[in-house]
């Protein structure tokens, strides 16, 4: 079977550079400002490829629309790259944005998370993501409802919230120990090394176990400081006592 190949020019959100994409597939059609590409579909840019089953793209809007089984996109506009897959993936080239639905995972570098919802800004380095969220990376892995990334690409911050009867879990490995935690809601800091757990937080470490309302964890310092969260006004803490 012939391919098709089509070469489209778009202009950037500045409308300043025009950008060209190279589109192959089995089967093209094309009417009042929408194409539609169907049959192991191939699109590559500057910073982009893409792999899928179908796309229709709205000229005019600068949209793209994909499905897939799944569907493959590679960034390379920073230093790592990085790679989503979904069963359905939106980019707005406008917005420099990518909403995914349906089995979602995104790698960059040693992170991998995966999802039933997420949208990634590109330009911002943002993700976030909804729907049985999990991540893990060499030194931290958690699991939560929904999952907050920025700065993808260099030291993260991520918040990942759960509720009371399914909290969100957070596990880090440091050189000396490993903490893990849970909460509604857990704020990881890389950049200033720090844990903020809220609502029902509990952190356990090999040597002690602390309960609060609220728990914050300094990685550097090793050191806990909570708030009470019961009606006594007090923490709890269990701390194993060195063998003699």
């Amino acid at each position: 079977m012939k391919r098709v190949l089509a070469i489209l020019i778009f202009l950037t959100a500045s409308a300043s550079i025009a950008q060209e994409v190279a589109i192959s597939s089995d089967r093209m059609l094309s009417q009042q400002g929408v194409t539609e590409f169907t049959g192991s579909v191939v699109l590559t840019s500057e910073n982009v490829t893409l792999e899928a089953d179908t796309l229709r793209i709205n000229q005019d809007a600068q949209q793209y629309v994909t499905t897939g089984q799944p569907v493959r996109l590679r960034i390379s506009q920073r230093e790592v790259p990085t790679a989503l897959t979904a069963e359905k993936l939106e980019y707005d080239q406008i917005q420099r944005s990518v909403a995914m639905t349906g089995q979602v995972n995104i790698v960059h570098g040693d992170i991998s998370l995966s999802s039933f919802s997420a949208h990634y800004d590109i330009d911002a380095d943002r993700v976030r993501a909804t729907d049985s969220v999990a991540i893990d990376a060499a030194n931290y892995s958690g699991t939560g409802a929904t999952l907050d990334i920025a700065g993808l690409s260099e030291k993260l911050k991520l918040i990942m919230n759960g509720t009371k009867a399914q909290p969100a879990r957070l596990r880090i490995i440091t050189a000396e120990q490993e903490i893990n935690t849970t909460a509604e809601r857990i704020e990881y800091d890389e950049n200033l090394g720090t844990v903020e757990l809220q609502g029902a937080a509990e952190a356990r470490t090999p040597n002690e176990t602390l309960k609060g309302e609220a728990i914050s964890y300094d990685l550097a310092q090793q050191s806990f400081f909570a708030t009470p969260g019961d009606s006594t006004g007090r923490v709890q803490a269990i701390i194993q006592a060195p063998s003699l």
